[in-house]
């Protein structure tokens, strides 16, 4: 049998061409957004941003949580990178982020996003290209949750513990 082999240039077009379709992907665990160079800025001065200009934002909703509507919060994890470069990141699972919902003073974790989902154990590979976001919304159970008490949503990037971190109080109306 006769096979036709493809010139390394024309390997190179198709790949490139390939991942730049990649945004337009449904099945991504996260959605893609190109900054606004004035947004990206505005936003960046009230998060916290790691060395390679990286810095992560929760946004809950509904917000207020009202108990008696909802049985679950809609956390999103937005990672933005302010810098003029793209970044790497290695994740050693298919998992790439955490969410932790916290108790009030004791700060015991009472759902954690994580425990009833399956992950592939090969390691991921993310790019966050220079002035991009990506957004990860995933749901967290609200049924152990009172009304009138301060919790922390927390969520970080797997492997990226310390520095790819940020929370968010929550406080459930009846």
């Amino acid at each position: 049998m006769n096979r036709r082999r493809f010139s390394p240039p024309v390997v190179f077009v198709l790949a490139v061409t390939l991942l730049a379709s990649l945004p337009a992907c449904s099945h991504l665990p996260f959605r893609r957004h190109k900054e606004d160079p004035a947004v990206s800025e505005a936003a960046a001065t009230h998060l916290k941003t790691n060395a390679q200009g990286l810095a992560v934002e929760i946004r809950t909703s509904p917000d207020p949580l009202k108990l008696g509507e909802v049985r679950q919060v809609d956390v999103t994890v937005i990672l933005r990178n302010t810098s003029k470069q793209p970044v790497h990141l290695n994740f050693p699972t298919g998992q790439t982020i955490e969410i932790l919902l916290r108790e009030p003073n004791s700060g015991k974790v009472i759902s954690k996003w994580s425990t009833d989902r399956v992950f592939n154990s090969e390691s991921r590979y993310l790019l966050v290209n220079a002035q991009e976001r990506l957004e990860f919304n995933e749901p967290v159970s609200a049924r152990d949750l009172q009304a009138g008490k301060p919790y922390t949503v927390e969520a970080y990037f797997v492997g990226y513990d310390k520095e790819l971190r940020a929370s968010k109080a929550l406080v459930p109306q009846p």
